[in-house]
């Protein structure tokens, strides 16, 4: 997912966004909605209590489920200063405080699962998961960090 977000010195940084919703998460969803939608069509037309519990729960859950997957969806943007992890938490690095980008299996980023960005003076910051390959990722954050 390919956003464009304009920064106050007027440079668009390059948006790295999180992967698409997965097959599992459709069909869950689906669920949710289809549960909901017989418990209320049961409800209007044949005056049907199945229960209050699931008849709220479910669209409950629905609207908690979408808010996390719109709201929680993490990103990086890579600006002209600073590297933006947002999530539901955004934390801001300048490049100049970025001292390597790793993978957690030191020396193979191709078989890492997860990427590091360590920072002068503080704890490393893990990437969160994201659409683009860690090694293309790795290269993308070392590159406009200028480390190895």
């Amino acid at each position: 997912m390919e956003e464009e977000a304009v920064r106050r010195d007027g440079a668009t940084p390059t948006v790295v966004g999180p992967p698409p919703i997965t097959r599992a998460e459709r069909w869950a969803m689906a669920s949710f909605v289809l549960v909901a939608s017989v418990s209320l069509w049961l409800k209007v037309t044949q005056g049907v209590t199945i229960s209050t519990f699931p008849g709220l729960l479910y669209p409950a859950l629905l609207v908690a489920y979408i808010g996390l997957r719109k709201f929680g969806r993490p990103r990086i943007e890579l600006g002209g200063d600073e590297l933006v992890v947002v999530g539901l938490r955004t934390r801001r690095v300048p490049y100049d405080d970025i001292t390597a980008v790793r993978g957690d299996i030191p020396n193979h980023i191709t078989w890492s699962g997860r990427l590091f960005v360590e920072r002068r003076g503080d704890k490393p910051l893990r990437v969160p998961f994201l659409a683009m390959p860690i090694p293309e990722l790795r290269d993308l954050i070392a590159e406009r960090a200028g480390v190895e």
